[in-house]
């Protein structure tokens, strides 16, 4: 993934790798104007107004969202 004479140092591409690996990513292609419509409309991205309308789903089905355990923070030993 690093390229030769890249200038972000390795922690930080791991970092990034380990944030982005706490989500599943979608796509989506929308007729154009949609999103800003949907900005206007809601006040909500396109992004926010999708796992809303997930999480809503899912609850109405009485099934809630439930994260998987590996993506839960550590407990800290030391304080």
């Amino acid at each position: 993934m690093s390229k030769k004479g890249s200038k972000i140092p390795e922690y930080t591409r791991k970092a990034i790798a380990k944030y982005q690996s706490k989500f599943d990513r979608v796509n989506i292609n929308l007729p154009r104007g949609l999103k800003d419509q949907v900005k206007t409309a809601t006040g909500d991205s396109i992004n926010g107004l999708v796992v809303r309308l997930l999480m809503e789903v899912l609850e109405k089905n009485g099934t809630p969202y439930v994260p998987p355990n590996d993506t839960q923070e550590p407990a800290k030993d030391q304080e």
